[in-house]
C-alpha cells in the first residue's frame, strides 16, 4: 500500500472522529506523500520473473 492511500484513509477516519486538519496541511502532506511514493517507483522498479 503507498504512503498517500495510507494518509488518506488516516485523514478519512480523524474527520469521521472529529479531528480536522487544516486544507492546506493535508495539501502539503498528500504532495509530499506523493513525491515519496514516486520517488521509490523510480528507485525501486519492478523485477522480471524468470521461468
Amino acid at each position: 500500500m503507498s504512503l498517500t492511500s495510507e494518509l488518506n484513509k488516516k485523514i478519512e477516519a480523524d474527520r469521521k472522529a472529529g479531528r480536522d486538519i487544516s486544507p492546506v496541511i493535508e495539501e502539503l502532506i498528500l504532495m509530499i506523500a506523493e513525491k515519496v511514493d514516486k520517488s521509490k517507483v523510480e528507485n525501486h522498479p519492478a523485477t522480471k520473473t524468470s521461468k
